[in-house]
């Protein structure tokens, strides 16, 4: 099936400079690089363009992705030509906004680390202007010219209120919900703030008003008005079913009704593309859109296509940066290529084109990694009028002899039951395909663990969530310790060792020398003071027992993020300057539970530098009348013993995201002045010993989520202003499905609330529904046929029979066969996800019992695996077979060990 739709191409070629064309040419000197923009994305013609784009900026980066320069030009026509010396560089554009407005343009940050904002240093929040941006990767000496495309990085928003009498004034109309900031990449940053649309009067008293924005999430946008009659002030907060898109007018229709003495307000909203088609420049071209695609793969590197049993796959259209996961696709395999087929719904349909392939994993049965192209340089593919594409994949890289060397050692050194040990050994010599293992294109090891810093952000009132009455030392939390090998220090190219998993015996001294080190996440359960880190750590994670937090770590100064976490009973000292550390935006500090002895600096509370800050464990807590935290927007607090009063001073902090959990917190009543605090958009209440949700969060009007986990004895429902938003669908509340507070009143308890797995023969399952009102039973498409209820619908309470089928055809993925349900009342669901497993895949063979344990040994699915895969054999029927399987099971094993489901060294017995 395929649906054709039009995109406007527009073919435009600018010379930025100040000479004339004729002369162009001959004043571009060698290395220079002239500017070429197309207007296509942004449905504009060369003209328009033209006009719009005012305060141009060119931000200049080099191949590895360090900033170089930043020019800013009054307009288009002002630009020059470039002149940089040989080699490959990102040019970046970004045109109608101010730099005061643009953070992240210095030497020490990348492209990813732009950001724009719509506050100004005044504090006055601004509607965006029409923001465009663009992005070429060029090789001066090789490229003469550019050829850039600029889009919009905003959306407009054009509202039309009808309906509104002469006794009615409208007082305001704003835009909840849209981001403050923005990164180049388009992704919202940080807290979301409210944008007033002006709106004006027209003569037949219908009201228009207009705002361009940056582009909204989905969960969060809301249109407020607020209307004046003679019985008073009404505000209307409605959810927009849409996100506000980038380079789209989104049009909306709004009434307002006044009927029986009800007053309500409803609109729809159209989306449509942002420009129109413009002169005689411009060409139509058909850009077929695909519900099926299939990929043809092969591969350098020696695989077994036949033991691919599932797929990670994510693609990313160039042009659009629209991003394509692949959920399920069928796989086969022809010869030596891979077969991925995948079928997209209608809201899903694919755009031929060329695509970058972000991720791409294959797994056997057993999960084993067999290609990871993380490990290459990045893939592209085209996908065809007809919805194909090939591709040969490149060989994974070969891990220098140096870092080879250290990462067995490092294997070898962790206790065996690590989880990353029993990777890596089953993996075997094939370092890169090793969990958690980064390499770059030499090969060598840059990363050990996940790159945290991509995750900084909302830090504070997660870190609380399940805290209380769960904090242990290092060695009992992670198991057995261990001693880093003194050949790791070898790996002379690493900047990432996040690895906390088990705590080791000790830091040693040499990881201060390996200066390459950006990020260090690691536990220990020595008792000494902490060790000298890397001068250029960005990210410090530490879990120990010491009693002091170091001087020392304040000369860390480009530290954006660090975590303290001692353990010991004796208590914490804090010795630690964090107003030195210019770069830090993450603060989390933990200490033993009830221990009372624990001293702060009072440095901790001048660091305006801050954006979250989060302190679990430190009782007798006392934030000081006087706090300089003016760049703090996150607060996450946790202990034993927690008072309102002790923290009375954050009152008068700006924070969007407010975490507490203490059990005595609301024990002499719930503090009014939190629900004062009305910048929250975020409050967690985890474990505060509420009874009931406090009216005064009425007051949170920004407030769009609730966490009240943790609450034994909360009951009754939300106060009327935060019921409001409930049922507007622009708040979220988190509490246990069993709880006896029930947000809007309505109740709907299933018991027991999770089934883990059905027998292949098929079984039975009683149900017990506790409801006020009317419930139903939602099965999914396909399912019924094989799930049955002896009630489908109901008022009130029930018990309800669930019958399975034996092993029938619902879908298979993972060797399981899945299917899901729900209970549904008014709102509120309950979900039910549910497998069968399948037989084993793989069965111990019957020639095995009879002959192949003598050759082969005790058997094992990793080991049958790997003959499967050598052999290309799946049965021996004689023992000259099964001698000549052992011969080359033995030979392979010899240069490449592997390990098995326990992580013991697979052998065989056999010695001919």
């Amino acid at each position: 099936m395929k649906k054709i739709t039009y995109s406007i191409v527009l073919l435009w070629s600018v010379l930025f400079c100040s000479c004339q064309k004729e002369d162009t040419l001959t004043t571009v000197p060698e290395g220079g690089v002239q500017l070429n923009f197309s207007g296509a994305q942004a449905n504009l013609s060369a003209e328009e363009l033209s006009n719009i784009v005012e305060t141009f900026h060119v931000l200049i980066y080099d191949e590895t992705g360090n900033f170089v320069r930043h020019s800013e030009y009054e307009n288009l026509k002002s630009v020059s030509p470039v002149k940089l010396p040989i080699g490959q560089y990102t040019f970046a554009y970004l045109s109608n906004i101010k730099s005061d407005l643009i953070s992240g343009i210095q030497e020490d940050k990348k492209l990813e680390d732009i950001t724009l904002s719509l506050e100004e240093s005044e504090g006055n929040v601004l509607s965006a202007g029409s923001i465009f941006k663009g992005i070429d990767t060029l090789t001066v000496g090789k490229d003469s010219k550019s050829n850039a495309a600029l889009q919009r990085l905003v959306g407009r928003m054009d509202i039309e209120l009808k309906g509104i009498g002469n006794d009615v004034t409208v007082k305001s109309v704003a835009l909840t919900g849209s981001p403050k900031k923005i990164r180049f990449n388009g992704e919202a940053e940080g807290e979301s703030v409210k944008l007033n649309i002006p709106m004006a009067k027209k003569q037949d008293g219908v009201y228009v008003g207009q705002a361009i924005t940056f582009p909204t999430t989905d969960s969060v946008a809301s249109l407020e008005f607020v209307l004046e009659s003679n019985e008073g002030v009404k505000t209307f907060d409605i959810p927009l079913k849409n996100k506000v898109e980038a380079n789209k007018i989104h049009t909306i229709h709004a009434t307002s009704n006044l009927t029986g003495g009800i007053w309500n307000i409803t609109f729809d909203m159209e989306t449509t593309p942002w420009g129109a088609t413009v002169s005689e420049d411009v060409t139509a071209d058909e850009a077929p859109l695909q519900d099926t695609v299939c990929l043809h793969f092969t591969f350098t590197d020696e695989i077994n296509i036949g033991s691919i049993r599932d797929i990670s796959l994510l693609l990313e259209n160039k042009k659009s940066g629209y991003r394509i996961p692949f959920y399920l696709p069928g796989l086969s395999s022809d010869k030596d290529t891979l077969l991925i087929t995948q079928y997209f719904s209608d809201a899903a349909y694919v755009s031929s084109g060329e695509y970058i392939i972000n991720e791409f994993i294959c797994l056997d049965s057993l999960g084993m990694r067999l290609y990871d192209i993380r490990m290459c340089n990045p893939q592209t593919l085209i996908i065809d009028e007809n919805g194909t594409a090939r591709l040969h994949l490149p060989a994974l890289p070969t891990v220098s002899e140096t870092d080879r060397q250290a990462m067995f050692d490092l294997r070898d050194a962790l206790p065996a039951d690590n989880d990353y040990a029993l990777q890596w050994k089953r993996a075997g010599q094939k370092i890169s395909l090793w969990e958690g293992v980064t390499l770059n294109e030499e090969g060598r090891v840059v990363g050990i663990g996940y790159d945290e810093l991509k995750y900084l952000g909302n830090y504070a009132t997660k870190a609380i969530a399940g805290t209380m009455n769960e904090t242990a030392t290092p060695d009992e939390e992670y198991g057995a310790s261990w001693s880093l090998p003194e050949s790791f220090k070898q790996l002379t190219a690493l900047k990432i060792f996040n690895f906390d998993d088990n705590p080791l015996t000790e830091i040693p001294a040499f990881l201060k020398d390996m200066t390459t080190l950006e990020q260090l996440s690691i536990s220990c359960t020595d008792e000494n003071t902490l060790p000298v880190f890397p001068a250029n750590l960005r990210y410090l994670l530490v879990y120990s027992n010491t009693t002091v937090f170091p001087a020392h770590i304040a000369d860390l100064t480009q530290l954006e993020y660090i975590g303290l976490a001692g353990f010991n009973k004796k208590g914490i000292t804090i010795e630690t300057d964090f107003t030195k550390l210019s770069n830090l935006r993450v603060l989390e500090l933990e200490a033993e539970m009830n221990i009372n002895n624990n001293t702060f600096p009072a440095s901790l509370w001048n660091c305006s530098q801050l954006n979250e800050l989060t302190l679990i464990g430190f009782n007798n807590l006392q934030f000081p009348s006087s706090l300089n935290l003016s760049s703090l927007t996150k607060l996450g607090i946790c202990n034993t013993d927690l008072q309102p009063v002790q923290i009375e001073p954050i009152r008068n902090l700006s924070l969007t995201s407010l975490g507490i959990s203490s059990p005595v917190f609301s024990k002499n009543g719930f503090p009014d002045w939190i629900g004062t605090m009305t910048t929250i958009t975020d409050l967690s209440l985890e474990n505060c010993g509420l009874t009931t949700v406090p009216a005064s969060l009425d007051g949170l009007i920004n407030l769009t989520s609730l966490n009240l986990w943790g609450n034994p004895d909360l009951n009754g429902k939300l106060p009327e202003k935060l019921l409001e938003k409930y049922n507007n669908n622009s708040l979220r509340v988190d509490i246990e499905s069993d709880s006896d507070f029930v947000p809007d009143g309505i109740l709907l308890k299933i018991t027991p609330g999770y089934i883990s797995t059905f027998s292949a023969a098929g079984d039975t399952c009683r149900l017990t529904v506790e409801s006020n009102t009317d419930w139903v039973v939602e099965i999914s498409e396909g399912d019924s046929e094989y799930i049955h209820f002896s009630r489908t619908t109901e008022n009130g309470n029930a018990t309800v029979i669930l019958t399975v089928d034996a092993n029938q055809g619902i879908e298979e993925y993972n060797n399981s066969r899945y299917f899901n349900f729900s209970f549904i009342a008014g709102s509120h669901r309950r979900d039910f996800y549910v497998y069968q497993p399948y037989e084993q895949v793989i069965l111990k063979p019957v020639w095995w019992n009879q002959l192949g344990e003598r050759y082969l040994g005790e058997y094992s699915a990793i080991k049958y695996r790997l003959i499967i895969e050598i052999t290309g054999r799946t049965e021996f029927n004689t023992t000259e077979e099964i001698i000549e399987a052992a011969k080359t099971l033995k030979n392979y094993l010899a240069e490449n060990p592997v390990y098995d489901e326990n992580g013991q060294l697979i052998t065989v017995p056999y010695a001919g």
